[in-house]
């Protein structure tokens, strides 16, 4: 509603306004919209909607909605014979790069090449341990306890 406060983020659709100091009320298209934190909490603009960071670090994770198309085979040649589905994604944010990586093996094996010693310990695990989510986690955990996120001052 214009001219009220927005009280989240997440629940608006469309574009934003506010007012400058120039007194010109302009407006601000949601999906140029990094990301916003609210109650101490960080949200990022991904995929379809804002999602909270759960884990904050120079590797961060999170969890997002995915929707894709799926064809039912039942529905074959009818001009809407696929469904719509959402699905909940692990993944990683590299803030280094500002890539997304997906919460797998293979995921962590790109984010860890910025640290040669971490990266060489990953591929030294049997291949059924790497792609654990235990050790997907100590190795973020790990990441992040050597190489901190800092911002500029």
């Amino acid at each position: 509603a214009q001219g009220l406060g927005v009280s989240d983020l997440r629940r608006v659709s469309g574009k934003l306004f506010w007012q400058p100091d120039s007194g010109a009320q302009q407006a601000i298209d949601i999906r140029a919209v990094w990301g916003f934190c609210q109650n101490d909490v960080v949200y990022i603009g991904c995929s379809n909607g804002f999602y909270r960071i759960g884990l904050m670090g120079s590797l961060s994770h999170l969890v997002v909605e995915q929707t894709y198309r799926d064809w039912d085979p039942y529905m074959y040649g009818y001009p809407m014979g696929g469904v719509t589905r959402t699905v909940l994604v692990h993944q990683l944010l590299d803030m280094r790069t500002g890539r997304f990586l997906p919460f797998n093996a293979g995921g962590m094996d790109e984010a860890l090449q910025h640290d040669q010693v971490l990266s060489e310990e990953f591929r030294n695990l049997p291949k059924k341990q790497r792609n654990s989510t235990e050790a997907l986690f100590r190795f973020l955990r790990l990441y992040n306890e050597r190489n901190p996120l800092t911002f500029p001052q």
